[in-house]
């Protein structure tokens, strides 16, 4: 016996009818109804902005200058990396292997790693200095700017 189902209905602009015709033909091509497509549509936003799902709050980044905010998994990474200095990428690269260790550690049903403390860095252009990263990039920005730019290790401003 086939589930029960309730009858609901959507709005769409006047001139969006090729759209919607469009969308039917796609639909009927992959042996597919309209109506589960969109229900499989509400279900995907849904479980991505439920309360499950909370946004970051902006008091994370004003309380701990070192958190991170991480781009969704199911997203294309290279429009993340575009434009990273060799320092973004060397931790954000720490912090990945963190997390390949948890998953690793609870598919083996063991104690997830902790976390790795804060990655320090030095300053390529050997002026002895020692930092962690926002640190050193408020160095190189102060000390070594025009250097740092042209070796990629800053974004240039502006």
């Amino acid at each position: 016996m086939g589930s029960r189902r309730v009858n609901a209905s959507f709005c769409y602009p006047i001139d969006g009818a090729p759209v919607l015709n469009e969308f039917d033909q796609i639909a009927t091509r992959e042996d597919k109804k309209r109506s589960g497509l969109l229900w499989e549509l509400i279900l995907d936003y849904v479980r991505k902005h439920s309360e499950r799902n909370p946004p970051l709050e902006l008091d994370k980044f004003m309380e701990n200058r070192d958190f991170k905010a991480f781009p969704t998994l199911g997203e294309d990474p290279t429009k993340y990396l575009e434009g990273s200095t060799a320092i973004d990428l060397k931790d954000l690269k720490t912090r990945l292997n963190v997390w390949a260790r948890a998953v690793e550690a609870k598919q083996d049903n063991l104690e997830p790693p902790r976390p790795p403390p804060p990655l320090k860095a030095e300053c390529p252009y050997n002026c002895g200095q020692v930092y962690f990263p926002h640190g050193l990039d408020n160095h190189l920005s102060s000390h070594h700017r025009d250097e740092a730019i042209r070796d990629g290790h800053l974004k240039p401003y502006g």
